[in-house]
């Protein structure tokens, strides 16, 4: 988990970014999605 956290602090919060990782399907690249994805835009 630190790892992915330590990803999400590079990348900051992109929305675009957080789309494409959830559409891998990947359970790593999701959790990634609550770290990097805007709050706001989440439905």
């Amino acid at each position: 988990m630190s790892g992915i956290h330590a990803v999400a602090k590079v990348h900051g919060r992109d929305h675009a970014l957080a789309l494409a990782l959830w559409e891998t399907g990947w359970y790593e690249a999701r959790t990634l999605c609550a770290f990097v994805d805007e709050p706001q835009r989440v439905t």
